[in-house]
């Protein structure tokens, strides 16, 4: 896909797919493009390189904005970190929005996944304003594109399998104002590849995970005012 589209008021469902989303593909957008008040549920997708359930958004170079959805009960896999049961975003140029959207029950690695999970392809967003609830894996997960800077703000994700926010590589992080709760790992997760400086912690409620903050790096990482347990992440982590 390469000009502008308006995606609104559809519902995707049941559909199966090979190398790219069972819902909904963006591939190159080079003008705006706006994902909003769909239903987008029980799709899956297989694939070599990538296979995503709900909505699959990589090498935009114009903004891509993703609103009002629920996006549920989806899965994907794939061989090289291309894969989340949600949303998947990879590669862009350009800015994408994720704002108030419910993104829940989904079967595979996160409920949103920016980035190539420790395979290469890195990414950025604007994550604002989202319930992210009951998704194996992290509610999100984002290997972070070095030159700019990703905020994630006023979410709340509850009850995933993995960590609430895990931060693993790359990238500026914003996370403010955001309610992490019941997660089975650590609230907010922020691995060793997180080291540019900048990133901010700020304004946030953490509570009932299975570890409040964990920190690889405090020296490029600024906490202020967030209702957290905070811990250094053993080497292993």
């Amino acid at each position: 896909m390469g000009g502008s589209a308006i995606v609104k008021d559809n519902t995707f469902s049941d559909n199966v797919a090979y190398q790219r989303a069972g819902g909904i593909t963006i591939i190159n957008a080079g003008s705006a493009t706006n994902i909003d008040g769909n239903i987008i549920e029980n799709n899956s997708a297989t694939g070599n390189d990538v296979g995503v359930g709900g909505i699959l958004i990589q090498g935009n170079s114009a903004v891509v904005t993703v609103s009002n959805n629920r996006i549920r009960n989806n899965g994907g896999s794939s061989g090289y970190g291309g894969y989340a049961g949600g949303i998947k975003i990879r590669n862009n140029n350009a800015n994408i929005v994720i704002d108030n959207n419910t993104i829940s029950d989904n079967t595979s690695n996160s409920g949103i996944d920016i980035g190539g999970c420790g395979f290469g392809p890195v990414g950025y967003a604007t994550i604002t304003n989202n319930t992210i609830e009951n998704n194996i894996g992290s509610g999100i997960h984002i290997d972070g594109d070095y030159s700019h800077t990703t905020t994630i703000h006023n979410n709340t994700v509850s009850n995933n399998s993995s960590h609430g926010i895990s931060l693993g590589s790359g990238g500026v992080f914003i996370v403010e104002d955001n309610i992490v709760e019941s997660n089975s790992g650590w609230g907010i997760s922020l691995g060793s590849g997180v080291s540019g400086a900048g990133n901010i912690i700020s304004g946030n409620t953490v509570r009932s995970n299975t570890g409040g903050i964990g920190v690889s790096d405090r020296k490029s990482t600024r906490l202020n005012s967030s209702h957290i347990p905070l811990s250094r992440m053993p080497s292993s982590a």
